[in-house]
């Protein structure tokens, strides 16, 4: 009895610090946009990566923790499985309690719930190979099926939403794979600007650091 109380506590105290991470998973996609927007390589219109954007937030309110569900596997040492159940557990009272209040899911949780979630909302977006996930995450690389409670895909919607007709969808395609692929680097690299707490701030000391820079740099070529 004491053992049970002890990891409900657990749990809650869990889902807690789930929802006092900054910046929220929201949040950091801005950051995320800001950074493809100014990207000189990412040959892509803002109201593209927008509707992709868009449309990952949705995919993370839209999948309850509970679709990363499995049985220990044959190779899992028991203590790796009771904490990956702990973490289920954290997370899936997190989402219930975010549900029951009927708000955003993406606007009230950080980097640690996503990473958690990642491999089934992976699913839901079609990103990767089925069943893939990035080391250390509790997806069963054996399973192709799309995560019982996953939200179906719209494509048929976001071809509408998106105007992707008449030969577009590909490009489409492959604005979704940038966005996605540096989605997930970011989210799975530890000093990630995208999920710096002082986004804006960081940015204006990188600028004004390259700004000296380069001054120093002429300065001397003019001396030479």
């Amino acid at each position: 009895m004491e053992s049970s109380t002890k990891d409900s506590d657990a749990v809650v105290q869990n889902a807690l610090l789930y929802m006092a991470e900054r910046p929220t998973i929201a949040e950091a996609c801005k950051n995320l946009l800001s950074t493809l927007l100014a990207d000189p390589m990412v040959p892509y219109q803002a109201a593209e990566l927008h509707l992709i954007v868009r449309d990952l937030l949705r995919a993370v309110t839209a999948t309850a923790p509970s679709a990363l569900d499995r049985p220990q596997n044959a190779d899992e040492d028991g203590m790796a499985y009771l904490d990956f159940v702990m973490r289920l557990r954290s997370a899936q009272h997190t989402y219930t309690l975010l549900t029951a209040k009927g708000v955003s899911i993406s606007k009230h949780v950080g980097r640690g719930y996503m990473q958690f979630v990642w491999p089934a909302v992976k699913q839901v977006l079609h990103f990767g190979e089925a069943g893939e996930g990035p080391p250390g995450t509790p997806w069963d690389a054996k399973s192709s099926a799309r995560p019982e409670g996953a939200a179906a895909p719209r494509e048929s919607q976001m071809d509408d939403e998106q105007g992707l007709r008449g030969g577009k969808k590909k490009d489409q395609a492959t604005a979704h794979e940038v966005v996605l692929s540096r989605f997930q680097t970011e989210l799975f690299t530890d000093k990630s600007l995208m999920w710096e707490k002082d986004f804006l701030q960081t940015v204006s000391r990188q600028i004004q650091q390259r700004g000296v820079v380069q001054s120093a740099k002429q300065t001397a070529a003019k001396q030479t």
